[in-house]
């Protein structure tokens, strides 16, 4: 692990200097379409090959949807009460309702050596409510929900279609007993890891910390892993601790930042996208040692 670390840090710095030269954007567009609409998809599909799909995690995955709504009616009262532009409060209810569940995450566990398989609810439940924030953002902003074309909205229809997929064919057993097919997951693993350390901090460019962003980072970096907590104890989601590798991956689930995707489509529909790609820089550095402060301790 502690090489895997002096790697990860290493990466991180070559990542952020990468954004700093003029080739730089070109990379991390060509990087980041490879990792959203290939690397992702192809490891999620494996990841389900080795899915046992029983009351866990069924559980698993109630517990992740009712854990983001409840996010998402916090960010809805603290709008409510924030004096703030509508470009501005769309922003932050982008940044404080879409958690980045696949590139840090992942990346921390293939750190760790852990079987990400128990990611998965979280990343299908995140994927399911998507199109729903997205929509109720435009709400925010227009008043009316402006058509979102299928591009926009293709990585995630991708992910949910290969997860699917994955789910429906793991019940054939006949990808999870080939020793290649666990190689590759492997793979892909170590690919995310080196990848999303590569990209770096890509909104390292943005200097300006506005006071402003102290909103979605308390939702996310502090709110959202406490309620995750408090739902794991209540019943009858308190049955999840049979299976504590679904525990651990909600737990770091409920610690990811802001995801990249709340700056992306915060430029789509109109919104302050330098606000949430500052969410996405300062809730990252929180997250990144938090959940490696889990795991270390956990084991």
């Amino acid at each position: 692990m502690n090489y895997k670390l002096a790697l990860t840090i290493l990466l991180l710095l070559v990542g952020s200097l990468l954004t700093r030269v003029n080739q730089g954007g070109k990379i991390i567009k060509v990087l980041t379409k490879f990792l959203t609409l290939i690397v992702v998809p192809s490891l999620l599909f494996l990841d389900c090959q080795f899915i046992n799909i029983k009351l866990s995690l069924g559980i698993a995955l109630t517990t992740s949807l009712i854990h983001m709504l409840l996010i998402l009616l916090i960010a809805e009262v603290l709008i409510r009460r924030m004096h703030l532009s509508p470009h501005r409060r769309a922003a932050l209810l982008l940044s404080a309702t879409l958690p980045n569940v696949v590139y840090v995450p992942y990346s921390v566990y293939a750190m760790f050596g852990l079987n990400t398989i128990y990611l998965m609810p979280y990343v299908l439940a995140a994927n399911l409510l998507l199109p729903a924030i997205v929509a109720r953002s435009q709400v925010i902003l227009r008043g009316n929900i402006r058509n979102i074309t299928l591009r926009e909205l293709t990585p995630s229809l991708i992910i949910l279609a290969s997860m699917m997929l994955g789910i429906l064919l793991s019940t054939t057993r006949l990808l999870s007993t080939l020793s290649i097919v666990k190689m590759f997951k492997h793979a892909l693993e170590v690919l995310m890891l080196v990848s999303f350390t590569v990209l770096g901090f890509d909104i390292s460019r943005v200097r300006r910390l506005d006071r402003d962003v102290v909103y979605p980072v308390i939702v996310r970096n502090f709110v959202s892993p406490l309620l995750m907590l408090l739902l794991l104890c209540v019943d009858p989601f308190s049955m999840l601790w049979t299976c504590t590798g679904y525990v651990k991956g909600l737990i770091v689930e409920g610690l990811t930042p802001t995801a990249v995707a709340a700056v992306l489509f915060s430029r789509i529909i109109g919104a302050d996208s330098v606000y949430a790609a500052t969410a996405v820089s300062v809730s990252t550095l929180i997250s990144l040692p938090a959940m490696m402060a889990t795991l270390y301790l956990w084991k």
